[in-house]
């Protein structure tokens, strides 16, 4: 029930208009989440039932990283151009570690459980000069499991390093405003 509240209070307060602006998932998205974002005004208070997080985890692809966007708002003034997202990931092992540099995340885990690998450095293996994974080096494990919360701040290293089967979570990412990086204008 806490884990209930607390979403949906989160999704009612991101979805207050702060832009006019529709949201549209990028291409690299896929097409799971072009239809899942059409569904949603992110101009409007959006309510987004267990029902419908439950039909688009059915629909995502069988991948070890796979997500769908609920909601996504554009905002010009943010660093990646988007106010804000609301999406479902899965995710499965292996992974690859991951640092947004201006966007923070918070994730409510909603099934499965694993660990949560976070901070540290990330750190490359290459073969044939590509990178063929990225780990954490001197990061802090964590077991997450149903009805947790992570708060993961950008710029801070983070990857699932174990999962039973898979870890499933309401994602909420937030980018930062342009202003806060004058020097990537």
């Amino acid at each position: 029930m806490r884990l209930v509240t607390a979403t949906a209070a989160i999704f009612v307060l991101l979805a207050s208009p702060a832009s006019t602006q529709r949201g549209n998932p990028t291409p690299s998205q896929g097409d799971e989440s072009a239809k899942l974002a059409t569904t949603y005004d992110p101009t409007k208070a959006t309510v987004i039932t267990a029902a419908d997080i439950n039909a688009a985890i059915v629909r995502l692809p069988n991948q070890n990283s796979a997500n769908g966007t609920f909601v996504e708002h554009t905002d010009s003034s943010s660093i990646t151009g988007l106010a804000y997202r609301i999406a479902v990931d899965r995710r499965r092992v292996p992974q690859n570690a991951n640092a947004h540099s201006t966007e923070a995340e918070i994730w409510a885990v909603i099934e499965g459980a694993g660990t949560i690998t976070t901070g540290g450095k990330i750190v490359e293996t290459r073969k044939d000069g590509k990178v063929v994974s990225r780990a954490i080096e001197g990061g802090v494990s964590q077991k997450v499991s149903k009805g947790d919360f992570v708060m993961i701040p950008e710029g801070v290293p983070h990857y699932i390093t174990e999962a039973n089967p898979h870890v499933i979570f309401i994602a909420i990412e937030f980018p930062r405003p342009r202003s806060a990086y004058p020097d990537r204008r």
